[in-house]
């Protein structure tokens, strides 16, 4: 889910904010990074296949001229999702992101969430 809807926004309206897309690399999470980089945001493309993540954050730039970074993470892990804020803090500092999650903790098939 994105802490703001790509759809929302108008051109431009992310210059020098960072956003950053875990489940980057593959489907909807490139279509987000995609937008989210046509906006002006400097891109953090985040995913377990971080050749996948590369190849969005290197194409999306390379098509935009915006900054992308690829990180390998896995968001299931607190300590990875922690290194994972802390280098985009140290890269590009600590200016407002929308944050949008196409990937997350999987459920085995057939569990339910507590009510």
């Amino acid at each position: 889910m994105c802490a703001q809807s790509a759809g929302d926004v108008t051109m431009g309206q992310l210059q020098d904010r960072v956003a950053v897309v875990t489940g980057g690399a593959q489907g909807l999470g490139v279509a987000i990074c995609r937008r989210l980089a046509e906006e002006g945001a400097d891109l953090v493309v985040a995913d377990i296949r971080v050749s996948g993540a590369e190849d969005v954050a290197r194409t999306i730039a390379g098509e935009t001229g915006g900054r992308a970074l690829a990180l390998d993470v896995d968001v299931t892990g607190e300590m990875q999702v922690r290194q994972m804020i802390g280098r985009i803090l140290a890269k590009w500092g600590g200016s407002s992101c929308p944050l949008c999650s196409p990937a997350g903790p999987r459920r085995p098939a057939g569990t339910r969430l507590a009510s």
